[in-house]
């Protein structure tokens, strides 16, 4: 223990001493890491709940591989970030708000430009978020310019009404889509959406009203895949349920 002792003396220096360059390797293993979090539990369950006579070595094959694509899509994505915010810090001498802007633009185009099904979850899922920080953003500044009074009438009535609203116009939207334009939803929408909307119209006998979601689908299918969904969703209750709010 003593040899290796001053090996790791100077590593734990090195680290220290280079702190941007050590970052870049931290950000590969935290996106690496946070990819797997992410991405294993949710494709656990939806491989099994919704799997269509695909066998458990296939489900398990795709769980694999759409994990290990969202790990190393996002560690490559952190570690691109990084590496040209800090080269652009570098160049300019200075910190500036563009510089994450366009660190992002080029990540984005090089790691999430190719249209999988990982990548057009993970895009989507963003786009919400943006929007609604976006709708906080400018609200802010409107209030800071004078546009809207901190506690006038019309500020007010966003905070009451605004998620009513907010909510109203999306589920409108969506709906309006699915019936009106159904090819043009996201796949995975639009399967959970047939679901709910379509194959509840979908029954002849008390077996296919409440055990079965269609009259053809055999009981012992329906059974696996609810038993599977349940123990999932138990097995992965803490990574649910105990992270912090966002």
């Amino acid at each position: 223990m003593s040899d290796v002792s001053p090996i790791l003396a100077a590593l734990d220096s090195a680290i220290q001493n280079n702190t941007r360059l050590f970052s870049l390797v931290k950000a590969i293993r935290n996106g690496l890491i946070a990819g797997c979090k992410i991405r294993f539990p949710h494709a656990f369950v939806a491989s099994f709940v919704s799997a269509r006579g695909r066998t458990t070595e296939e489900s398990f094959t795709d769980i694999i591989e759409i994990t290990t694509e969202h790990a190393r899509r996002l560690g490559t994505f952190v570690f691109l970030f990084k590496t040209m915010l800090y080269s652009m810090e570098w160049a300019m001498s200075k910190e500036h708000p563009i510089q994450p802007f366009i660190a992002g633009l080029i990540g984005g185009w090089i790691v999430f430009g190719e249209k999988t099904r990982m990548t057009e979850q993970i895009n989507l899922y963003l786009l919400s978020r943006i929007l609604m920080a976006l709708a906080k953003v400018i609200l802010q500044k409107c209030k800071n310019g004078g546009v809207v009074e901190e506690d006038g009438p019309l500020s007010s009535l966003i905070s009451r009404y605004g998620f009513k609203i907010f909510a109203s116009v999306v589920w409108g939207f969506v709906m309006w889509l699915f019936y009106c334009h159904t090819n043009d939803l996201q796949g995975g929408l639009r399967s959970s959406m047939t679901y709910l909307y379509k194959d509840s119209e979908k029954f002849n006998d008390w077996r296919s009203l409440i055990v079965h979601n269609k009259p053809s689908e055999h009981f012992g299918k329906w059974w696996i895949n609810a038993g599977v969904g349940i123990m999932a969703m138990c097995v992965f209750n803490d990574f649910y349920f105990a992270r912090p709010s966002r």
